[in-house]
Formats: structure tokens, sequence, C-alpha cells
């Protein structure tokens, strides 16, 4: 019912009821996560969760911002609120705060000219708009691993090419963020857990994989796959890109160099078991159109997440030991490897 009388000697840095370790928050919440399209934020006040942080986010003439979703009056959330004046507005006392979250007016002070307080300041976050999507860092440090580098989704050829066509797909999956980026990476899986969309089971067969990781944080391969794509089959050839924590790419290029087809994954953890998916696909087939390729790629989500929320551990163990590998685990490996070094995983009681 109450706090504290002294709430000072007893707050905490992570979020209440934080379903992470203490040591893991800290690692991620100083990393870039995607937080949400931006062409979803308008002339409302949007509602987010970034590792059990909830968050708003507001477009004022001074571009996208992002604070803790709580009015520090009297703890409202400011998603319910309401845009006015280019400021966001609370639902509960009408508090006006800014682009900067600084309180601009409060409609109960009689006397306008009244200075305010500067602690009536929103909690506000690093955030910014790239491919179309907001990224955020819970802390206010320079993140040490930066944002994915798509150069395809900044290429105005892209842009200008009538045949290539984008598609976007916004869902929430019961699982762990790093469960979804492993099994995004997984080549061995794909053949059966995706046979009534675009998997072969007769050619079950991973190519030796060989994981590149001179480029910090980032694991590239190439890898080759048979596969069915809306009533085809043929053999593709990918070249494919993760970077920490939960961001992956896969693209395929034919013939001449140019995009064949490309599905860009950013997982959001929301919380240690609830993940928010952005993905952007690109399609260069002539033949090709947007609804198909959002209906297969809906079915192929549908069928990695019946699977998916079903894992145990939820987490992704990072000790090696706990967990049999075979060789097409090699992306796997390295991936778990990477985010060890990060310092995720350590252990939470030392004897």
């Amino acid at each position: 019912m109450f706090l504290p009388s002294d709430h000072s000697k007893t707050a905490s840095t992570l979020p209440r009821n934080c379903s992470l370790s203490e040591n893991d928050w800290e690692i991620l919440a100083g990393l870039w996560h995607p937080v949400a399209f931006s062409g979803d934020i308008g002339h409302k006040p949007v509602a987010a969760k970034l590792l059990d942080v909830p968050l708003v986010i507001y477009r004022t003439s001074s571009g996208i911002t992002v604070a803790k979703d709580l009015c520090v009056h009297r703890g409202t959330p400011l998603s319910l609120g309401w845009l006015k004046d280019d400021m966001i507005v609370c639902p509960m006392h009408a508090l006006h705060y800014d682009a900067e979250g600084r309180c601009r007016l409060i409609p109960s002070v009689e006397d306008k000219n009244r200075p305010i307080s500067e602690r009536l300041r929103l909690i506000t976050f690093q955030s910014v708009e790239r491919y179309g999507i907001i990224w955020v860092c819970l802390l206010n440090d320079e993140p040490g691993i930066p944002v994915p580098e798509w150069p395809d989704l900044e290429s105005d050829r892209f842009a200008a090419d009538p045949d290539i066509k984008k598609m976007a797909i916004d869902e929430i999956w019961n699982c762990s963020a790093s469960r979804h980026t492993e099994n995004f990476n997984d080549a061995a899986h794909l053949s059966w857990v995706h046979a009534d969309s675009f998997g072969n089971p007769e050619q079950p067969e991973v190519h030796e994989i060989e994981v590149d990781t001179s480029i910090p944080y980032v694991l590239k391969r190439e890898r080759q796959l048979a596969e069915k794509t809306l009533g085809q089959e043929r053999l593709s050839h990918f070249t494919a890109e993760l970077t920490l924590p939960f961001s992956s790419a896969l693209v395929e290029k034919v013939g001449n160099g140019n995009l064949g087809y490309a599905i860009y994954d950013a997982a959001c953890p929301m919380s240690a078991s609830e993940t928010r998916i952005f993905q952007i696909i690109w399609s260069g087939f002539p033949d090709s159109y947007p609804h198909s390729h959002v209906q297969l790629w809906e079915q192929v989500n549908r069928e990695d997440i019946a699977l998916v929320s079903r894992q145990s551990p939820e987490e992704v163990p990072l000790d090696v030991r706990e967990e049999i590998h075979i060789p097409a685990d090699a992306v796997s490996l390295a991936y778990r490897k990477a985010m060890k070094e990060l310092g995720l995983g350590a252990p939470r009681f030392v004897t």
C-alpha cells in the first residue's frame, strides 16, 4: 500500500518486479533495442515495454521522444494521455511536457508565470530512428554496440525500384528474445519445422557453416538452402548476419547480384519471457505480391512459435555443457560465446 518512508534507502535502478537478473538487465539496458515501427507513432502517444520498463513514445515537431510511461507528478501512464500544442499531456491533471520531457504547463496553477520546478521532468531515454524502426537504449552511456548495419534498407535503389516490395510484421511471442534469435539463425530446423511453408525435408543436410566474427559483435555466414517458396523449389544462396544482441538479417542475392529476397528481424525483449518481433521483408521478384510474402512469413512465424515457446529452459544456456550440440550449431555456439563475452549469464550468487 505504501513505499518506505525513506524510499531513497531502498530504491533500485531495476524496474519493479524485474524478470531478469540484475547483471543481465544492466548489460542489456546499455544496448540498442527496437520498440516500435516509426509509422505507428502519429497523433497519439503509444505505449511500449522494454526490459520490464513501461515506455511511452510520442512525436512532436522536434521528432520522437521515448520516456518512462509515468507522469512524475502522480505516476499516471502518459500513454493514456494525448498530444496538444506540440506536447504530451497527462490524462489525470493535464500537466504538459515538451519534447525534452520538461513540464511547461500546470493548468491547476492560477499564476501562469509561477516558475515550474525542474524536478517536473519525465524520465527520457536515448532513441534513434533507422529503417523505419525506433531503437531505444535505457542507459545514458554510449551503447557499446551500434544499431545493425542494413544498407539495403537505406538504398535509394530500393526506394525507387517498383519491382521491390517491402512488408512489415509486428508480433509478440511468449518466449525469450535469445531463444527467438537463436532459432531465426538455426539452419537445421528449417527443413522440418517449415515443411508446410518453405522447408524441404527431402534435402535436410546443412552445408558446413563457417562463421566470420571479424566484425565486432556481428556473426556473418553464408549458406545454401533448398527451399520451397510460393510453390516453387530452388536452391538459394543466402548471406546472413546476426548483430548482438537480438537483430538478424537473411539476404538472398540472385544471378547478377541483385536482391532476390531478404528478411530483417529485430527482437525487443519486453521481459525475460515476452518478446516483440519487428520484421521487414523485401522481395525483388517481379512476379510476387506483398500479401503473399506477409502470409508466408506469418505462417513461418506460427510454425516457429509453436516450438520456441515450449523450449526448456526459456533462457538460452550460456554454459555449453548444459545442452548437447551437433555440427549445424556453429552459429548458435558462436552466438552464445559472444553473449557470454558481453558479460551476460554471470552467476547470480558467488560462493
